[in-house]
């Protein structure tokens, strides 16, 4: 008895699925500064190709009398998926970019924090004299991102760095909070979601810097 061929065609479409998916996720993660990927997405992702090869493939299951419901099954597992990357993947995938390394301090996806209204209220660099120094980046979409910086400084330049920020208070609309152990100077957009907040702790001369969009850094003093 002569065994049945393989039809090929069936695998055309999970095949080409799998092509554009592998496409999209190289393109776009090369877009990105510092690409994080979420397996999460990437299984989404290939979940319809996946799922398509497993059908086609496994032969004792298309001779089941249960083969219509797995049919339906598969076809409202494929649904949410097929649904998500028509309108999050396809058009680009929502890779992280996030790095936590001070030598990428304000190295941003996009001119995120060059082109903000917020330039030039980080410090162009990390003092020399810098110490206890924590940094984080992260772009999470289009639309969430986040920049924070934390450091201990010699009283002298704490002082003239208290006195920089002071001067742009008027310029940024920022508001000035005061106490016996911080100085916290805030402003943000009325028409955005974004903000810049920088706090000057008076006991050990620390300062932290954050300028976020709909996402927060992690761990940064208030």
């Amino acid at each position: 008895m002569m065994k049945k061929k393989n039809n090929y065609k069936n695998y055309i479409l999970p095949a080409v699925w799998a092509i554009l998916a592998l496409i999209s996720l190289l393109v776009n993660m090369s877009q990105l500064k510092f690409p994080v990927v979420k397996p999460v997405f990437v299984a989404v992702y290939f979940l319809p190709a996946i799922l398509f090869t497993a059908f086609f493939t496994l032969p004792r299951m298309r001779k089941e009398k249960l083969r219509k419901i797995l049919k339906v099954l598969l076809i409202l597992l494929l649904i949410p998926s097929v649904i998500a990357s028509i309108f999050v993947f396809i058009p680009g995938y929502p890779s992280l970019s996030k790095t936590t390394e001070p030598k990428n301090y304000l190295v941003t996806d996009g001119g995120v924090y060059e082109q903000s209204e917020y330039y030039g209220l980080f410090p162009g660099k990390i003092p020399a004299s810098a110490q206890d120094i924590k940094y984080e980046y992260k772009k999470v979409d289009s639309r969430s991102w986040c920049i924070g910086a934390q450091w201990t400084l010699p009283e002298a330049e704490y002082e003239q760095e208290k006195a920089r920020i002071l001067s742009l208070c008027s310029k940024h609309s920022m508001v000035e909070i005061k106490n016996e152990q911080k100085s916290t100077y805030y402003t943000e957009n009325e028409n955005d979601t974004a903000y810049f907040r920088v706090v000057f702790f008076e006991g050990n001369h620390m300062i932290s810097y954050v300028y976020a969009r709909l996402t927060e850094p992690e761990g940064f003093s208030k």
